[in-house]
């Protein structure tokens, strides 16, 4: 607890489903300002992987976005969204479902706050080496993506070009380029 905290003093949750759970808080500050409403986006937390096949390309993926109604491109990655699921067991299963590659090595690389701000969630960044095609990928519904093996140093070089929108899975790429310059 530091003096700098908030205390909430109300909540209300606005819409809760499968999707999304908004909450506004009604919060006071230490010097006993009044914040009403504060909203709250209460998220399951997230992982995401960099997989690195034997031959030293990224298992990379495009997807529509609608949130900014663009084709992008992005690592493999998701919801931790199976009840005690681990960060590990559900990168094993984001890779494999998205991507139809798997992998017995991944290595840890870190763990931060999307938004800090607003969410309530940490996302898990994942090294993956020695990713093989094990079978058909196991899209959800609202999923449909297009698996792209890029050469390492290409993806860097596609990372310092701004070519990845999804600034979270910016800074996996930046660790994992760190470790993988480490090998």
């Amino acid at each position: 607890m530091s003096k700098l905290d908030w205390k909430i003093i109300e909540s209300e949750y606005l819409v809760e489903n499968r999707w999304i759970t908004l909450r506004a808080d009604k919060c006071e500050m230490p010097n006993g300002r009044i914040i009403d409403p504060y909203y709250i986006l209460e998220q399951k937390d997230w992982v995401n992987v960099v997989p690195v096949t034997p031959d030293g390309k990224i298992v990379l993926i495009r997807l529509y976005r609608h949130g900014v109604q663009e084709t992008i491109w992005e690592i493999p990655g998701g919801v931790m969204d199976l009840e005690g699921e681990s960060p590990l067991s559900a990168v094993k299963r984001e890779l494999q479902e998205e991507t139809g590659y798997v992998s017995d090595q991944f290595e840890r690389l870190g763990s931060g706050a999307p938004d800090p701000a607003r969410y309530t969630n940490k996302i898990h960044y994942y090294l993956a080496k020695d990713v093989v095609f094990a079978g058909e990928q196991e899209w959800d519904e609202t999923e449909e993506f297009e698996v792209v093996l890029v050469p390492i140093a290409e993806v860097y070089q596609m990372l310092l070009r701004g070519e990845f929108a999804n600034t979270v899975q910016q800074a996996a790429l930046f660790y994992a380029m760190l470790q993988i310059a480490n090998w």
